[in-house]
């Protein structure tokens, strides 16, 4: 557990409270605070988990309502409505946006975080939309971006490759979306170049293949929302890991949503330490001329949505 960390989530709803339970099994922070418009959710949430934390090294856990918010080390902003099934993710912009700043509006009058991981939907316009809301002021805010896209697919070439998903290293950049992009062409698995090893398998990748995967990972999850109504655990996994890189001043490099122009946050490789997500930019993965063009299309598409933004 770090010393005198404090960790704030806002929205205690699925993704909140899965965000939540990750941390405290990281044992990331001393002081773990939920907040949500319904104040007796967030401190019932709260509560719940208190009584795990005597066997997760003692954290402290409290919650209320958006009007009791601290400002914290870092702040993780899951509130806004969620995605309905067979939503676009970008679909959600205009009801987000309004609660992002009403977000921002409790902070000046609050006090403000340090950092800000925004996990909202979706998450590149909305990270975009809250770093205009809060420019001029000392807050690093950076979102969730591709990391859960890049997690779904390891699991699926893991999968095919029978390999441990930590030995596939191929990652997703640009829209957490329907314009996501599988970068194939770089990537590899077991110490070998990814074609090699689905090669070694009877696998070509080919264009067939490269459309599978990519709707895989894209369609994945619209299938989860089908099923159960929301996507939460994955997400909350891939929030800790974040939050730990923060906190831990690691210097890993995870694909997260930042600013890959100006006016445009995509997923995009940074280095997550202490003051936030510094982008190494896109062009930092070896990318084939086709990569490089649907890395161009996604930007485009989050481009003409952040175009749309109201600030």
């Amino acid at each position: 557990m770090k010393p005198k960390i404090h960790v704030t989530i806002l929205g205690a709803g699925a993704v909140g409270v899965s965000s939540a339970v990750s941390i405290l099994h990281n044992r990331i922070c001393a002081r773990l605070s939920l907040y949500d418009l319904v104040a007796d959710k967030a401190r019932g949430e709260a509560l719940d988990l208190a009584h795990g934390a005597p066997l997760l090294g003692g954290v402290t856990v409290d919650g209320g309502g958006l009007d009791e918010v601290e400002g914290g080390d870092v702040c993780i902003v899951t509130a806004g409505a969620k995605q309905r099934p067979g939503e676009d993710r970008l679909a959600l912009l205009a009801r987000n946006e309004r609660a992002l700043d009403d977000i921002a509006r409790v902070w000046e009058a609050r006090g403000m975080p340090r950092v800000v991981v925004v996990v909202t939907n979706p998450v590149d316009v909305m990270t975009e939309a809250l770093r205009r809301r809060l420019q001029g002021t000392n807050v690093s805010v950076f979102g969730s971006g591709t990391l859960l896209d890049t997690l779904r697919l390891r699991h699926a070439l893991s999968r095919m490759l029978d390999l441990a998903p930590d030995s596939i290293h191929a990652s997703v950049v640009g829209e957490h979306g329907d314009s996501s992009v599988c970068l194939l062409d770089s990537g590899r698995a077991g110490g070998r170049t990814l074609e090699a090893a689905l090669g070694a398998k009877g696998i070509a990748l080919d264009e067939a293949f490269r459309q599978s995967i990519a709707e895989q990972v894209r369609g994945a999850a619209y299938q989860i929302i089908a099923r159960k109504g929301a996507t939460s655990h994955a997400i909350g996994v891939a929030v800790a890991r974040i939050t730990r890189a923060v906190v831990g001043d690691e210097r890993a490099v995870l694909p997260v949503s930042a600013p890959v122009e100006p006016g445009v946050c995509a997923g995009t490789p940074c280095i997550l330490g202490s003051t936030g997500a510094t982008p190494l930019g896109l062009d930092s993965f070896p990318l084939s001329p086709r990569e490089r063009d649907d890395v161009a299309r996604s930007v485009d598409v989050l481009r003409a949505r952040c175009a749309e933004l109201s600030a």
